[in-house]
């Protein structure tokens, strides 16, 4: 099976006339279901309506595969949406009739909405109705990159609903309707907008609205882009809390290494660099250093408002401006001015200058269809039990084809389910994830088994851990030269191998006991080398009397303390009963144990010291020739969770709490957002090394005072680590009661999932 299929293939014709909407999805409903990518040959083919884009590539031979939307009945009925994980858009031009402004995300050329992994690259878009490329609903790990966006009629490109970690890098944006590239947190959307990086962009000749803006978010880095030119007289660069569209504060913004020249204005009061606060919410935590900022119709730097604190403008040119290089207004707090010039000459920028980004040149591939491809093929069987089961592929975590629907009894043989992966597919785990396991009684049981996987030539067995009666996955981690195809043999041997290298000095294991005593929160500690400290604090969740909590820690091979401690450091008293406590039941430093004895209970804030011998590290095996040791495990990391949820208030708004096999982990959360408007994240570490069987959300705080007069709460979904659990029904609690997850293990292969339980 080719890599990819062709949106002639089903029938669009690019002669400018013909209305391909209908046969454009078709070929994109196509390719999600069979895992190929969409290939927009040359041509102008037009689309009356969206065409949605799920987790499917899409892309052209350069600027000459045109898409373009006419026709429609409204400016909402153009976009590009682009949602679940995975999918692109590239080498393509985008094109409308707009001739107005629309207000919708329908109406933006390209709308992503709750993506993952998303990349928009190597795009034009010429024209229209709203945003050019408009990111929302909570979109993150994406790319938009080398695109050029011209003559919206809005932002040319948007950020907001809670979106983050996405690079805007290398784009071109001329003629904006709106801001050139805006990130915007508004308030009815809870989430902020947030790890953004803009850099090396240039954005010239605004048509309205300002160069580039952050109107409430946080953790921005703007650097290394030229912005030039505004024809309604805003800022080049705009720092703000709007009290019109009830934003959300800004915190942790660096301005860095651009060029700003030829915009601010005294029709609109804005500097070139503007720093704004126009509401109750705080605009803090702001570097504005080493940029040229040129020829500002009024101020260099324009810094309004009261709510503002904790300004850095540092080693900036300010050469030509209309009025005072800086200007101050309000009463803005710790506002600190150093090294910022008006003379060219004076100048002395740290790092490297600005230089005016240009995006590369866009490319016009030509598809492959002779390519190999890696044949993957899943032998199952299954238990029905009112519908059969099901499974999806997923390659290092994210989805590849469509569902597959396991028809085959156990114990009547095995069902194969193949799949061609692309060629240059080099995945470093192929998992079978089963999501729809339904239990009703002893008997009525709705199972997956999966015998084997062959993965090219190899088969992979996964033994007893393949018998999946709840949801969960099988992982198989692949060797590092298996998956690619099999090359052509070479014309001359292969030379002989290198001798193998000495292994290198192996990490030194620390693994530390601990529990402890919890008063309006856990207690937390430090490890030290020589009284320095080693790694991130660890929050100690284990009761005293429960068992002892290990932590483990690797240090580099080579460390070689005389002393190693562990410091606790949050200690709270509130009276008899209320103490929070820290004990130490031993360290084992690679072989060898230490006991503190009653030094390790700690009831106040103190370091428990271990000196350790001189050679702490465990001696080699008396071997002539010391055989080369297995990599040591990955040092275990704090796992995220995110729970995702809403309520209704009624004299007062709903709580829940976190627990970890039945403990509370954590303090109580307060849930604002009412259900209807959206979900707000409530994001816990579970600290390195946490492995519980079960994770609940618990609802405490209910209360009923009769019909319409109701405190409820609703659990949309948690996210843990990189995997999402849906409740379903189960997460809509009227009543005091529990949402449990349990953790399913698999000991071929690791972490499998979570069944949910809800307890009322």
């Amino acid at each position: 099976m080719s890599t990819y299929v062709s949106i002639t293939d089903f029938g669009a014709r690019g002669d400018g006339r013909t209305d391909n909407r209908a046969a454009i999805q078709k070929a994109l409903d196509h390719a999600k279901a069979t895992g190929q990518a969409v290939y927009v040959p040359e041509g102008n083919f037009l689309h009356k309506g969206v065409l949605k884009i799920d987790g499917v590539d899409i892309y052209g031979a350069g600027g000459k595969s045109v898409l373009k939307a006419v026709g429609a009945a409204s400016s909402d009925a153009q976009a590009l949406i682009v949602s679940g994980d995975g999918a692109s858009i590239k080498n393509l031009t985008l094109d409308s009739d707009a001739t107005a402004r629309g207000g919708t995300g329908n109406s933006a050329k390209v709308w992503v909405v709750g993506a993952k992994n998303f990349e928009i690259d190597h795009v034009t878009i010429n024209n229209s109705f709203g945003a050019g490329i408009l990111v929302g609903k909570e979109s993150a790990f994406g790319k938009v990159t080398n695109n050029a966006v011209k003559n919206t009629n809005a932002d040319s490109i948007h950020f907001y609903q809670g979106s983050h970690d996405i690079l805007v890098k290398g784009n071109r944006v001329e003629n904006s309707g709106d801001d050139g590239i805006a990130v915007v947190s508004y308030a009815k959307n809870a989430a902020w907008t947030q790890d953004i990086t803009i850099e090396n962009n240039t954005i010239v000749n605004n048509h309205w609205g300002r160069g580039i803006s952050v109107v409430g978010g946080q953790d921005v880095v703007i650097r290394n882009n030229l912005v030039d030119g505004n024809k309604n007289g805003a800022a080049g660069v705009y720092i703000a809390s709007e009290p019109a569209y009830d934003t959300w504060g800004v915190k942790n913004v660096t301005v860095e290494n651009n060029t700003i020249k030829n915009v601010g204005g005294y029709s609109t009061g804005h500097g070139a660099v503007m720093i704004y606060s126009g509401t109750s919410r705080m605009v803090e935590d702001i570097i504005v250093r080493n940029n040229q900022i040129l020829d500002a119709e009024k101020n260099g730097i324009f810094v309004r408002g009261d709510k503002i604190d904790d300004i850095l403008l540092s080693k900036n040119l300010i050469a030509g401006s209309g009025a005072a290089p800086i200007a101050i207004s309000g009463k803005a707090t710790d506002v600190v001015q150093t090294g910022n010039v008006t003379d060219p000459a004076a100048w002395k920028p740290s790092g490297s200058s600005p230089v005016e980004p240009v995006p590369t040149p866009i490319p016009a591939p030509a598809p492959t269809p002779e390519a190999k491809t890696l044949a993957v093929t899943v032998y199952a069987a299954g238990d029905d039990y009112k519908g059969d089961p099901q499974f999806r592929l997923l390659l290092d975590g994210k989805a590849f084809g469509s569902a597959q629907t396991v028809t085959m009894d156990r114990g009547d043989g095995w069902q194969q389910f193949k799949f061609n992966l692309p060629a240059g597919t080099d995945p470093n785990r192929i998992s079978v994830e089963y999501f729809n396991d339904l239990y009703g009684g002893k008997g009525m049981d709705r199972n997956l088994e999966i015998d084997k996987i062959v993965v090219g030539n190899q088969t992979f067995d996964p033994g007893k851990a393949g018998f999946l009666t709840s949801n969960g996955q099988i992982k198989v981690v692949l060797p590092a030269d298996a998956p690619a195809p099999t090359p052509a043999p070479a014309p001359t041997p292969a030379p002989a191998p290198a001798p193998a290298p000495a292994p290198a000095p192996a990490p030194l294991k620390v693994t530390v006991y601990a529990a402890g005593d919890a008063y309006k929160g856990d207690p937390q500690f430090r490890l030290l080398l020589d009284g320095k400290a080693f790694g991130s604090a660890q929050t100690v969740t284990m009761d005293r009397g429960d068992g002892w909590q290990q932590f483990n820690f690797n240090l580099p091979a080579g460390t070689d303390p005389d002393r190693i401690s562990v410091e606790y450091f949050n200690d709270l008293y509130g009276g008899k009963g209320m103490d929070r406590n820290l004990e130490i039941d031993k360290i084992v430093v690679g072989n060898q144990t230490f006991d503190p004895g009653k030094a390790g209970f700690l009831t106040g804030n103190g370091q428990v010291h271990f000196d350790l011998p001189d050679s702490p590290a465990p001696a080699p095996a008396p071997v002539p020739t010391p055989t080369p040791k297995p990599a040591p495990a990955p040092t275990p990391k704090p796992v995220p969770v995110t729970v995702y949820a809403a309520g209704d208030d009624y004299k007062g708004d709903p709580q829940f709490r976190l627990l970890l096999d039945g403990k509370a982990f954590g303090s109580a959360q307060t849930v604002t957002m009412d259900r209807g408007d959206g979900w707000q994240q409530f994001k816990f570490n579970l600290p390195a090394g946490t492995d519980p069987n079960r994770i609940s959300v618990e609802y405490f705080n209910d209360l009923y005072g009769g019909k319409g007069m109701d405190r409820n709460l609703e659990i949309d979904r948690i996210v843990v680590g990189n995997q999402t659990f849906d409740p379903g029904k189960a997460g809509f609690l009227t009543g005091n009661g529990q949402v449990h997850f349990d953790v399913v293990k698999v000991d071929f292969l690791g972490l499998a999932g979570l069944a949910t339980h809800t307890d009322l």
